[in-house]
């Protein structure tokens, strides 16, 4: 257990940095792999996350699809279908949730040290289906610069993360869902 303690420690730096930080802005490029198809398609736009759990992906293409969490419920506008789906009204838990799951037991943990980055390898139930995460962050700063989910059917999920900038403020509205005008609200609840 004290290993496991000891590997789950890695974490602590990105963690700490980003649980202190009140506002972090930037770019992403999205890629999502599907392991049935071998299909992967690349996106790419700006995010916004602030502690504990709101977070705001813009992308770029479609312009105006957005996938966010406004601190009580999960949302993504769909320009393509003109419908803003809504999850989770009951209280989620937020994008930042994985990262502190990481250090909890049953969890194969594995990390490595080089050119300045730490990268962090995790297996086990994370939630959400969920079944791997690997981050990557700088020694210097201790800012994210790759994470990466997989679940069980090895589909696969990489956001590179790129120009992140630490705020003082935090701007709330950031966050908040708005509707565009002759948009569809739709639960994504089953």
């Amino acid at each position: 257990m004290l290993l496991l303690l000891i590997i789950a420690g890695l974490l602590d730096p990105l963690t700490s940095k980003l649980s202190n930080t009140v506002f972090l802005t930037g770019s992403f490029i999205q890629t999502e792999t599907w392991a049935l198809t071998r299909e992967t398609e690349a996106t790419r736009g700006s995010l916004g996350l602030a502690h504990p759990n709101l977070f705001r992906l813009e992308y770029t293409d479609p312009p105006g699809r957005v996938t966010g969490c406004d601190g009580t419920r999960y949302y993504t506008i769909e320009p393509v279908h003109n419908e803003v789906v809504v999850y989770g009204e009951s209280g989620p838990e937020g994008f930042l949730h994985l990262l502190n799951r990481a250090g909890e037991d049953g969890m194969l943990i594995q990390g490595t040290t080089t050119a300045g980055l730490v990268t962090v390898s995790v297996r086990g139930d994370l939630g959400g289906g969920v079944s791997g995460m690997d981050v990557c962050y700088s020694l210097s700063d201790s800012l994210p610069t790759t994470f990466a989910t997989s679940d069980d059917n090895g589909n696969e999920t990489v956001w590179v993360l790129s120009a992140l900038e630490a705020h003082e403020s935090l701007p709330r509205s950031y966050f908040a869902l708005e509707v565009p005008d002759g948009y569809t609200v739709v639960s994504g609840e089953d």
